[in-house]
């Protein structure tokens, strides 16, 4: 491992976009028998993020989807990553078993396309980082669990040196102003990720029906999103918003 990771640095040291530090990273984990993997950035110490930083190589049908349903909130992977410190391996059969309600169908209508098994390395920097790194496994490959097991250690470096990159990277290549939700902004959307509707979230801040939609369309337009889902997945990654997943 030691020459292909020392490659693996070189040729991210030696790239000038986002998007060529993915067709690096993609190269690597191919070599290791991974055909797909998403990395996303939520902070990075001294980069003003506007946004989460995304790159993958999932189908894009398959992001948009799973944004259009606000699946953030209820990934079991997300919930997991969020808590955990140490890279970990999920999906299969039985894990699904334990799940129920929305989480169960969401990782079930993933497995249907082919994103069944995989491993996440969290990411939690001593100075604020945080991001993730998840592969994941085609679905012919035989014994999963100890395919990903014995590549963890592997793909924990490489999501390492890969969020470092893309510090360095986003830095570089220059990010917009921090977005700003105002309180009513954020309570709103809040209210909206817990399953309340605008009426119901009138009655709790006490506001008219009206006012809470027109709340959520000024938060989408600052977001830049073009529905309510769409904001509340991105506010949520932003830390703008801390609903209960």
């Amino acid at each position: 491992m030691d020459d292909t990771l020392n490659a693996f640095i070189e040729k991210l040291e030696g790239v000038k976009t986002i998007n060529d530090s993915r067709d690096v990273m993609t190269s690597a984990l191919a070599a290791l028998g991974f055909d797909r993997f998403a990395y996303l950035s939520l902070h990075i110490p001294d980069a003003d993020l506007a946004e989460p930083v995304l790159v993958h190589t999932y189908s894009d049908e398959w992001v948009d989807h799973y944004l259009d349903n606000n699946y953030a909130a209820i990934d079991p992977v997300v919930e997991t990553g969020l808590k955990s410190v140490v890279p970990f391996v999920w999906g299969g059969e039985r894990h699904r078993k334990v799940l129920d309600g929305a989480s169960k169908a969401m990782m079930e209508e993933a497995h249907d396309i082919g994103i069944s098994c995989g491993l996440t390395v969290p990411i939690h920097g001593a100075r604020g980082e945080l991001g993730a790194l998840t592969v994941a496994l085609p679905g012919d490959v035989k014994n999963p669990f100890r395919f990903l097991n014995r590549y963890r250690h592997e793909i924990h470096l490489l999501g390492l040196y890969f969020h470092a990159n893309m510090g360095e990277k986003i830095l570089t290549e220059g990010t917009a102003h921090r977005l700003h939700l105002s309180q009513r902004e954020q309570e709103c959307l809040t209210w909206a990720s817990q399953g309340k509707t605008a009426w119901e979230t009138s009655e709790i801040l006490m506001i008219s029906e009206n006012t809470v939609r027109d709340y959520i369309k000024s938060a989408c337009k600052k977001l830049g999103v073009y529905s309510k889902n769409h904001a509340i997945v991105k506010a949520m990654l932003l830390g703008l918003i801390r609903p209960n997943i």
